[in-house]
């Protein structure tokens, strides 16, 4: 059965040209991960294919017998209710059962209708299966407020809506993000087994490889399907690419030879001479393949001393909780630390009162005299929405101080060039970037400041996968 058919779909997204004509379709039961570039659309495809935004050019069907459920980056929770209720409402059919069973019940009416629906859609049994959604996505306080929680915790409770909804076709866009080691393991085993479709957006490689049916890349403006895992899409995307470029260098060859004919004379007497000619003037023109490009990450040359971070029998409580207790810890030049834990067990706190910016409850840290931080958050908290990227950075600095090299002093507009944002790129508003761009531009503006020490808070998030 068909669930999705989206045909010479085209897109662009303040005056930048996302796709072109390009055609999708999903069958019941297809696994689909999509991957391309930041920035290159995948969350504007999914919106589409969601029935959220339109395209500007092209059809889409959506099969009308279908539920569908779509799971964007930022999703929004009522802001009144707990984790459980939320996660409830991903069944409105069964909620509004249970209502109409306390009414009846209430006015001591026959309830036996109520009951048999009731049975039918296995309600009994929906609230346990709520409360371990909720556990296994590290949603450990089921009656918290979604007022209160964090972005991470958000995302991972509207992550057990979706699942919960058992829709026929789920879309999600980075559903790994914020999501520890079990946790994407659970996720993992619980798409590789799920009945419905799936399209999905993440840059987990081994979640792409252990979920997808087939790959969908997009690149340069097209989409490229590839059936398969992502090890099966790296195999037939390099001898694609082989295909390609012995195409390229054939068309470039021919082209030298005609671009030579035509430098002796040749005149448009006849109608093969002008076909060639018009043939050479339509290769010319043609826009060269977009070559990918690498980030490249450029830190000042700031002095570093002996003495970075000291923490000193450090403890954290909040609520009543003991997140830590009795840490001691010496950071040494070169360290690279990497701290792992559950969801909720206090990784984000221990990184805060470690670079200063909350006080444990008992215990002490000392940063050094030369250290400066750089902190990389797991929300973007500190870009101006209303300011292009390189106000955005030049909010930071003008210019980093290398301390080496030709390249001594690098520009705020040298290094937006080299973390992949192009010259008209940089004059874009942030509002109109993409997560991972948003993502890329904070780890700019972080490296901006010429830290020393840098600190890093779930940094893949949002990254595309090369």
């Amino acid at each position: 059965m068909t669930i999705v058919s989206c045909t010479g779909l085209s897109k662009v997204y303040y005056e930048k040209t996302l796709f072109v004509d390009v055609s999708f379709g999903l069958q019941a039961g297809e696994r689909v991960g999509i991957i391309g570039r930041n920035g290159a659309g995948k969350s504007s495809l999914l919106r589409i294919l969601a029935g959220i935004d339109e395209p500007d050019e092209g059809v889409v069907a959506i099969n009308r017998d279908i539920k569908a459920i779509y799971l964007e980056q930022q999703p929004l929770l009522e802001e009144q209710g707990t984790a459980l209720e939320a996660v409830k409402s991903g069944r409105p059919d069964v909620v509004a059962l249970f209502e109409r069973f306390e009414r009846e019940r209430a006015a001591e009416a026959d309830i036996t209708e109520t009951l048999t629906l009731l049975d039918a859609a296995d309600a009994w049994n929906l609230e346990a299966k709520a409360h371990r959604y909720l556990g296994a996505l590290g949603i450990t306080d089921h009656q918290q407020r979604v007022s209160t929680m964090s972005g991470g915790q958000r995302k991972r409770t509207a992550l057990a809506r979706a699942l919960f909804a058992e829709p026929d076709l789920i879309i999600l866009d980075e559903p790994t993000n914020h999501l520890d080691a079990d946790a994407v393991q659970w996720l993992q085993d619980t798409l590789m087994t799920w009945t419905g479709a799936v399209v999905f957006v993440t840059h987990d490689r081994y979640v792409l490889d252990a979920v997808s049916t087939r790959i969908v890349e997009l690149d340069d403006h097209k989409l490229y399907s590839y059936d398969g895992g992502y090890e099966k899409y790296l195999e037939r995307k390099e001898e694609r690419m082989k295909v390609a470029d012995a195409t390229a260098e054939h068309q470039r060859n021919k082209l030298r030879r005609e671009l030579a004919w035509l430098a002796k004379g040749a005149k448009a007497r006849r109608t093969k001479q002008k076909s060639r000619i018009d043939w050479i003037a339509e290769m010319t023109a043609a826009p060269e393949r977009t070559k990918a490009r690498e980030i490249e990450i450029t830190v000042g040359g700031r002095y570093l001393g002996g003495r970075i971070i000291d923490a000193v029998d450090v403890a954290f409580q909040r609520d009543g909780r003991t997140l830590f207790h009795n840490h001691t810890w010496r950071a040494k030049p070169l360290d690279r630390i990497g701290i792992i834990g559950p969801n909720g067990a206090g990784k984000t706190t221990l990184i805060n009162v470690l670079s200063g910016k909350i006080q444990p409850t008992t215990g002490y840290v000392s940063i050094g005299e030369t250290v400066t931080i750089g902190t990389l958050e797991q929300e973007p908290r500190d870009l101006r929405e209303d300011a292009t990227v390189l106000q955005n950075v030049r909010d930071v600095a003008e210019y980093i101080d290398t301390g080496v090299g030709r390249e001594k002093y690098l520009s705020a507009r040298e290094l937006c060039e080299r973390f992949l944002f192009t010259a008209r790129q940089q004059h874009a508003y942030v509002h109109t970037l993409s997560g991972g761009e948003r993502r890329r531009l904070s780890l700019l503006r972080s490296l901006m400041a010429d830290p020393n020490v840098i600190v890093l808070d779930e940094p893949t998030n949002d990254f595309d996968i090369a």
